[in-house]
């Protein structure tokens, strides 16, 4: 899982996005999956995210990039 993260934390270099905080909704928006899923991701740490407070959660768009990097060469 490590290797996940440094490689989502490399990909953020590489390409110099911003960091772009998403809502789960926005999120699933992008991914075109539902809000469900997105939390799934989370939950299981196949999605990385940020908690702020005790039920929001906030996504940075290059993780969510990443992933779906990661999706692609599954």
């Amino acid at each position: 899982m490590l290797a996940g993260v440094n490689s989502a934390q490399n990909l953020c270099r590489r390409i110099k996005l911003n960091i772009d905080w998403l809502t789960v909704c926005e999120a699933a928006q992008e991914a075109k999956v539902s809000e469900k899923t997105i939390r799934r991701w989370y939950r299981s740490g196949r999605l990385r995210a940020d908690r702020l407070g005790e039920r929001t959660i906030r996504i940075r768009r290059c993780e969510l990039v990443a992933m779906a990097g990661d999706a692609v060469t599954a």
